[in-house]
């Protein structure tokens, strides 16, 4: 065989493969992971040639819900990557409600089981997996009418986030515990010069420049895998 047609099956090989067989990365969450109008999330901009994004984010949801379709969603999806962001509805505290929620939606130690059922889980099924920290939230008016109350602290502007560094805390010991990928995304919001607001919709849910931030801390991960 002429060298020259060696060398170019040697560079184009790979290309064809991937063309094939492209990543398939599967982003499982809550609702900072689903899809919203107006909004292009990140599973989406990470989008390229050789790779399918699959997004199976679900608003309102909490692990103990993500845990119901964990084998349909993520299992029955046979992803090579699992990406896992949940958090934020699981530590919330229902104070809105009659008469007023005390605790979290989903406990601190039922939160960790479920984070390491998903993570065990994606294992078995062959996917490498990813934990990401969720993102700080701030008072809006509508926060404060619905959240004003302890244990929140109303008078501080990250008192919205009260009790929830147990939660994002639990996220890094696991991934310790367990060698996981962590993408810290909280740390990436605090670390950014400018106010978390610019990043949020409502308090909570990223906007698209929100969402560029996440995508921006997985795609050199991704690239390398």
């Amino acid at each position: 065989m002429d060298n020259r047609f060696r060398f170019l099956i040697l560079i184009l090989l790979p290309w064809a493969m991937a063309a094939q067989n492209p990543l398939r990365v599967l982003c499982f969450g809550d609702s900072t992971t689903a899809p919203r109008a107006g909004v292009v999330p990140y599973c989406q901009q990470l989008e390229q040639s050789g790779r399918t994004m699959l997004n199976r984010g679900v608003p309102g949801n909490t692990t103990e819900m993500g845990r119901q379709r964990f084998e349909r969603d993520v299992v029955g999806a046979h992803p090579d990557v699992v990406i896992i962001q949940f958090g934020i509805n699981d530590s919330s505290v229902d104070v809105w409600k009659t008469p007023p929620e005390s605790k979290p939606r989903v406990s601190l130690e039922r939160y960790v089981e479920n984070l390491t059922y998903f993570v065990e889980g994606s294992r078995r099924a062959g996917a490498q997996v990813m934990l990401m920290t969720f993102n700080p939230l701030t008072w809006t008016p509508k926060l404060k009418e619905l959240y004003g109350r302890a244990p929140y602290r109303v008078n501080h502007v990250d008192g919205f986030d009260e009790g929830r560094e147990a939660y994002q805390t639990a996220i890094r010991q696991l991934c310790q515990e367990k060698q996981v990928r962590l993408i810290d995304v909280k740390k990436a919001y605090q670390k950014r010069s400018g106010p978390v607001d610019d990043l949020l919709l409502d308090g909570i849910h990223p906007n698209t420049l929100g969402h560029r931030l996440t995508a921006d801390l997985l795609r050199p991960v991704l690239e390398r895998r």
